[in-house]
């Protein structure tokens, strides 16, 4: 009896780490370029049951002892990209991260591209990171005059003085699994990620940046509110469960071999 309770409690813990992931999903649901995730399980190993007797054990078959989430990985899916107008909106459609750097000068990646300029200039996110170019510094434009970015990551700037054409850093990984998430759609690259060299001028990047578009969030609401709604119902299977296995216990403490 003790061993059911066990079991259900195990999985009762499992299933409250899906139910959180999925609630951080439908959470970030409207935010640009943000990548859901999705909580794996795996069962601990079975146990094999046998009836002990006078004459000898009798194998009964095995029970299972519970399960637990063993990873949390992250869908790096193309989102769905919405026309905006604005200018300081870009898309990435294929492979890759814009390259960014906060204020601690640490690097960081993401694939939200909603910008905005601040007084000197500089290209930022939302959460105030400086957008890098293919030299490693702050993307920066003249303000007041007019900028262009093509499909390569090119930004030009026509009757700017002083200004010379830059392009927009781009990073690709060949384990993005590798990248922590910092923040809704921010990341950092932990050990193991193993940044890929820049494409060289001869060959066509693996990515395409579109002005003006935006890199919708890439959760499919319907499916993560119908997930919720099954994890809920399983938790309050195994509560039952669990209160089933507690009666069971007391009557047996209470009740069998009692003396009357």
């Amino acid at each position: 009896m003790l061993r059911g309770i066990y079991t259900a409690a195990s999985a009762m813990i499992a299933n409250m780490t899906m139910t959180d992931t999925m609630a951080d999903n439908i959470a970030n649901v409207n935010t640009a370029g943000f990548k859901k995730s999705t909580a794996h399980f795996q069962n601990f190993s079975d146990v094999l049951m046998q009836r002990l007797t006078p004459e000898g054990s009798t194998q009964i078959g095995e029970l299972s002892n519970g399960e637990r989430v063993y990873a949390t990985t992250t869908n790096f899916g193309q989102g769905e990209v919405q026309r905006t107008g604005n200018p300081l909106n870009v898309a990435i459609e294929g492979d890759g991260f814009f390259t960014l750097k906060n204020d601690k000068g640490e690097e960081l990646y993401t694939r939200n591209g909603s910008f905005h300029l601040d007084a000197n200039g500089n290209i930022r996110t939302v959460e105030g990171h400086f957008l890098q170019n293919a030299g490693g510094g702050n993307v920066k434009v003249a303000l007041g005059k007019e900028f262009k970015i093509d499909s390569n990551g090119l930004i030009s700037q026509i009757g700017a003085e002083g200004s010379s054409p830059q392009y927009v850093q781009i990073s690709r990984f060949a384990n993005n699994q590798a990248l922590d998430r910092v923040g809704g759609s921010v990341y950092r690259a932990q050990e193991g990620a193993q940044k890929l060299p820049a494409p060289s001028n001869s060959k066509r990047p693996p990515y395409s940046l579109t002005q003006g578009e935006l890199e919708l969030s890439n959760t499919n609401m319907i499916n993560e509110i119908v997930n919720s709604i099954t994890g809920l119902r399983t938790y309050d299977m195994l509560q039952k469960n669990i209160q089933v296995h507690n009666e069971t216990l007391q009557k047996a403490v209470n009740e069998v071999g009692r003396y009357k």
